[in-house]
């Protein structure tokens, strides 16, 4: 832990670190691996983003009916079904749209905003055996109907968001169209000019796909591996492939020590990147195979100034976009950065500079009120310099990093290191999902428990919040639930206060509920309203002790009373 009290100085206005550098991957025989998952965002991301819209077929089986696909116009793939007077669709017509899991790999849990609308029975119905409805929207494999929504349940249905659970098939879709008793041919549905007898949208579409396939490594090589000693920064090359979403990233690690976080092998021409709708999920992506699986090569470069001299076990892992591991070597090497300069250290502490000549300065760009501040699952880089008291650059320097919750009583904790550039820069990505004090401690030779110098970066994370109310218009009387989700790490024991704001046309805001997220962050409430008119309504975090993250207010949601 750093023994040095950190000391408050003004920072130097530095330029951001270069990434992580992309590397490459290739096809090789792979270990098991325990099946994983990734999730991907098809046709918009809750925040109106257009995502891809791979793997989806439409499909329109019945005459004057349609398809469009409008999600690049922040709508969804859509579907009108029964808009022409004196046409009879049979029972078991309809359009759909598909969508099919990429090769080696299964559709599991399913969420979408879906907006539907299915006129009620009445005389449009026509049928000689049972009972014919209109339908919009089941889950299915093939011709496996899973769950359907008929004429009596989702007549006038507005825009909410549904799940289903895809089981581990290959296929997805839903629908608009005429049902009858399984499907009966005789059962008829007459249209109508006026509009479609049955509408089916959806979009945001976040699809959990079911990888077991773990990649392959073969062909392990750079001068990492060569004969003797090794110091300073080495490479490590392999090949690497994958049959399923594809290859993400690649590690290493010295001993226990983490000296390459994972860094992506290939960009795939910027696919591969994740999009953080809900950064708390880790994997998301944009397209059904976002990363390469074809044979390519990685070139991961490995600094050794992180751990004393000796010999250490070197362990590299390749990883899939589904979190499936193959380790791509096991062995032990030696590192000599230098003598040791004290009893229980190893070499010094990075090269160039002169870190005894004088103080040892770190330095970060901070904002003017002297911190960085960024929202809950925002991705930000900490970028900051190792100099000697003149001011040359200490390259290779290993920093270790610390993290203590913006909270009383919060506890440090070492959650990794960062190692200096060429020009005695450094670029760390936190975890943002609450606030910190981050601090960077330098000691002068490898293995020092003391610190030469400790630069603290405050992170001023606000909360996360939303809010869902049941409904977007409503009658006098009529119960309306509203339901949210405040996220913040660590949560609170006590749970996390928050108001349920309300306001009409220009009036201010005013509190209608107060309620307590529990551990889950999820909190809700119900109200029958009396009084007609629009209303807006908000959840906001109410600040406490012990929650690390500043107030924060959802998105603002409608809702009229008839």
């Amino acid at each position: 832990m750093p023994q040095r009290t950190p000391r408050s100085r003004r920072p130097r206005l530095l330029g951001i670190a270069a990434l992580l550098a992309t590397l490459a991957s290739c096809f090789v025989a792979a270990a098991p691996a325990s099946a994983g998952s990734y999730r991907i965002w098809s046709c918009n991301t809750p925040a109106g983003k257009p995502t891809s819209t791979e793997g989806w077929t439409p499909n329109v089986g019945a005459p004057y009916s349609a398809t469009g696909d409008n999600c690049g116009k922040g709508a969804g793939l859509d579907m009108l079904f029964g808009f022409q007077d004196g046409v009879t669709y049979s029972g078991g017509l309809g359009v759909t749209w598909k969508f099919a899991a990429p090769p080696n790999t299964l559709v599991g849990p399913v969420s979408y905003v879906q907006n539907r609308n299915v006129t009620a029975n009445g005389a449009d119905l026509q049928a000689t055996a049972g009972a014919g409805v209109y339908r919009g929207d089941f889950l299915f494999d093939g011709d496996h109907l899973m769950s359907l929504c008929r004429s009596n349940d989702c007549t006038g249905a507005s825009e909410q968001r549904v799940a289903f659970d895809g089981g581990g098939r290959p296929t997805w879709g839903f629908d608009a169209g005429c049902y009858g008793p399984a499907n009966d041919p005789n059962v008829h549905c007459a249209g109508s000019s006026s509009s479609p007898r049955a509408f089916n949208s959806a979009k945001a579409i976040a699809i959990t796909l079911i990888d077991d396939s773990s990649p392959t490594a073969s062909n392990p090589g750079g001068t990492l591996l060569d004969a003797g000693a090794r110091s300073g920064v080495e490479t490590l090359t392999f090949n690497t492939a994958d049959a399923g979403g594809g290859v993400w990233t690649g590690e290493v690690k010295l001993g226990d020590k983490v000296v390459t976080p994972r860094t992506v092998i290939d960009a795939n021409g910027g696919r591969c990147a994740e999009v953080d709708v809900e950064p708390q999920f880790g994997n998301e992506f944009g397209y059904p195979v976002p990363c390469k699986t074809s044979t390519v090569t990685a070139n991961l470069s490995v600094p050794t100034t992180g751990v004393p001299n000796g010999t250490h076990l070197l362990t590299a892992t390749v990883y899939d976009v589904a979190y499936n591991a193959t380790t791509v070597v096991s062995r032990r090497i030696t590192v000599d950065n230098g003598a040791a300069g004290e009893v229980g250290a190893g070499g010094p502490n990075g090269t160039g500079g002169n870190p005894a000549s004088g103080d040892v300065v770190l330095t970060s760009k901070l904002n003017k009120a002297g911190k960085i501040s960024t929202h809950y699952g925002g991705k930000i880089d900490v970028t900051g310099r190792v100099v000697d008291g003149a001011g040359a650059p200490i390259t290779g320097a290993a920093l270790d990093v610390y993290e203590t919750p913006d909270t009383a009583g919060g506890a440090k904790a070492k959650v990794g290191a960062v190692t200096t550039d060429a020009q005695g820069g450094f670029t760390y990505r936190p975890r943002t999902r609450g606030s910190r004090i981050l601090e960077f401690a330098y000691a002068e030779r490898i293995g020092l428990a003391t610190y030469k110098d400790v630069l603290a970066v405050p992170l001023s994370v606000s909360a996360g919040v939303s809010l869902k109310l049941s409904r977007k218009a409503a009658g006098r009387r009529q119960l309306v639930r509203f339901a949210g989700k405040v996220r913040v790490d660590p949560f609170p024991v006590k749970g996390v206060r928050v108001a349920i704001e309300v306001r009409t046309g220009k009036k201010r805001w005013q509190v209608a509920k107060n309620v307590r997220a529990r551990k889950a962050g999820a909190f809700s409430w119900s109200y029958r309203f009396s009084n007609r008119g629009p209303y807006e309504f908000r959840a906001r975090v109410l600040s406490s002790g012990d929650l690390a993250a500043r107030p924060a207010a959802s998105k603002v949601q409608r809702l009229r009373v008839r």
